[in-house]
């Protein structure tokens, strides 16, 4: 990785980093050589490798988070403050609970409902779609099949998939409005 510094005096340098990739998508549309990053510095924790974790990088004028853990605080958030529409007034959740053999993000309850929710962040954009997953994988496979197993067990009519568009900005992300989803379209 190549971070590039300037100093005051219009100076520019490259200095040449190891760093950790908060993600676990391939990402090769985004991991290319001369890509802007954004850092975070870890160099307080002693047992890591790595002195820097990449958390967001550039792609054209649009900052994309990279860390994967990010989106799943942003939507509990959310949550807590009645921003999801169909979601408000929640009398219970919690972050990270054990249904049968997996885990899932956020679990919920409100008077009418209860129920898990999975959150997912997009990195992969092509021509203005942004697209999910970018690197599927055996484990998100099963994850596919317990949610149904969850669903048919809790006697509901199947899983609601909700989009939302999120701000990234040099000071954190929030959640931003409802985005169309088109499960028919392949995109290439």
């Amino acid at each position: 990785m190549t971070c590039f510094f300037h100093d005051k005096i219009k100076k520019s340098y490259k200095l040449y980093y190891k760093a950790h990739v908060k993600n676990t998508g391939r990402c090769k549309e985004l991991l290319i050589s001369g890509a802007k990053v954004v850092l975070e510095d870890c160099s307080d924790n002693l047992n890591r490798k790595t002195r820097y974790s990449i958390i967001a990088i550039w792609k054209g004028d649009i900052l994309v988070n990279m860390d994967s853990q990010v989106p799943n605080a942003v939507v509990f958030e959310a949550l807590k403050e009645n921003k999801i529409e169909g979601f408000e007034d929640l009398t219970h959740l919690k972050r990270e609970v054990t249904f049968g053999k997996s885990r899932y993000d956020i679990y919920f309850e409100s008077i009418e409902q209860k129920g898990f929710i999975e959150v997912k962040g997009v990195t992969l954009e092509n021509h203005g779609v942004s697209m999910f997953p970018d690197a599927p994988t055996e484990r998100g496979a099963k994850h596919v099949l317990e949610m149904i197993e969850a669903v048919k067990l809790a006697n509901k009519k199947g899983v609601e998939i909700l989009a939302y568009d999120s701000v990234v900005t040099g000071n954190g992300i929030h959640i931003d409005e409802p985005v169309e989803i088109d499960l028919h379209e392949l995109y290439t």
